[in-house]
């Protein structure tokens, strides 16, 4: 299920102790050496425009994980039968303890980042985010590259770089640039109207969970004795940028009517769904398509028994919804499923060092006991991150 997490000994550079002075000292005198974060390719945005340098960019480190070749050497023994430790997953605070950032890193992070007069806005250990805002003339001076803009585009022209001191603690950097994928389109949908359980005055395409079911071949699990799922405090975790329609429904309905609408028409149990934002004091927006639905329909249907928290990216400004909601969901690890379909035109091109960052905390996930469900489309997280690897969804990428 997972691709290899490859130890980047050559980026791994023992973090010494330092006073809270002397640390300040030593980044506002930036006479250190500097690391370049994990990248590559070469931008092909040379003819663009230098960007304003009081432009306003929004940016987030991710935090690296420590003791990354123990890690490896246990996501091997939890899947081993003949192992000790075979299907004993870490709970979020054992894997924090023994693979996490320290509180000193965030701190060494945090107070260089305040020496280069960026505005921190928030630092959470738990999901290993630093999101801070600052100019384009801050962020060049800090990362030491350029950043050029055509109309609302813009991209960083060489690769960031950071001080020596925190190459460990900083695994990437997102927010540099906010160049979309450039998909290909999708191929007509052709079939037939199911004939297991019609849509009345509905003559479009539908495969309904009673095709999905006699597909695979499994029995119905909503019969009497079936296997419906996991019970409550397990969970499927939904990764969208949108929440579910806003619907009315009845007063006695637990679930909006959307939902209910799809439950009644093929006789399954209702559903149980919390919304979860990765900024609660921001509201989640409306969906523009029927992604967000759709994704809790099947999930329902193939465990109806098991409740789902959809983690809908609300984070203000953010250019990574996607890293968002999936490091959300790992680091609360309630839920034993997580599924991802979301896609957004903010999800930049990846460059390696955010693949390495998405490669950890899929790693964390697998040493939890969660089960990850990506479709090939999406930003993978079982690429590896080395100079050799080529991210299914950069092939689609287009920074012109």
């Amino acid at each position: 299920m997972k691709g290899t997490l490859k130890h980047l000994s050559a980026l791994i550079i023992t973090v010494a102790v330092f006073g809270t002075l002397e640390c300040f000292f030593s980044f506002a005198g930036e006479s250190q050496q500097r690391v370049a974060m994990l990248s590559s390719y070469t931008s092909p945005v040379q003819s663009w425009q230098p960007a304003p340098r009081e432009l306003r960019l929004h940016m987030m480190a991710v935090l690296g994980l420590r003791n990354t070749g123990e890690l490896e050497r246990l996501k091997e023994q939890l899947q081993r039968p003949d192992s000790p430790s075979y299907h004993r997953w870490l709970s979020r605070a054992e894997f924090a303890y023994q693979f996490g950032p320290t509180a000193a890193q965030l701190h060494e992070v945090t107070s260089w980042l305040n020496a280069h007069d960026f505005t921190v806005n928030s630092a959470d250990l738990g999901t290993r985010e630093v999101r801070f805002s600052g100019s384009v003339a801050q962020a060049e001076q800090a990362f030491d590259t350029t950043i050029v803009r055509d109309g609302a585009k813009f991209a960083n022209l060489g690769i960031p770089q950071v001080p020596a001191d925190l190459a460990g603690a900083i695994v990437a950097i997102f927010g540099l640039y906010n160049l979309p994928p450039n998909p290909k389109p999708l191929p007509k949908e052709t079939g037939i109207i199911s004939p297991l359980a019609p849509v009345p005055g509905s003559n479009k395409l539908h495969f309904s969970p009673q095709d999905f079911w006699l597909f695979y071949n499994e029995p119905p699990p909503t019969n009497s004795g079936a296997n419906g799922g996991t019970l409550a405090p397990d969970c499927i975790a939904l990764l969208e940028n949108a929440t579910l329609p806003a619907v009315p429904s009845s007063a006695s309905s637990p679930t909006p009517s959307v939902v209910d609408i799809f439950t009644r028409q093929f006789k399954i149990p209702p559903a149980k769904v919390t919304i979860v934002a990765t900024d609660p004091n921001v509201q989640p927006q409306q969906p523009t398509d029927n992604e967000p639905p759709l994704d809790v329909d099947w999930a329902h249907s193939v465990a109806p028994n098991t409740p789902i928290r959809i983690y809908v990216a609300t984070s203000p400004n953010s250019l990574s919804p996607a890293f968002d909601t999936l490091s959300l969901a790992v680091s609360q690890n309630v839920c034993g499923v997580i599924s991802s379909s979301i896609d957004d035109e903010r999800e930049g091109c990846p460059d390696l060092a955010q693949i390495q960052a998405y490669a950890e905390t899929d790693a964390q996930a697998v040493v939890q006991g969660q089960t990850l469900f990506i479709p090939p489309a999406t930003m993978a997280l079982s690429i590896p991150a080395d100079s050799r690897a080529v991210h299914p969804a950069r092939r689609e990428c287009s920074r012109a």
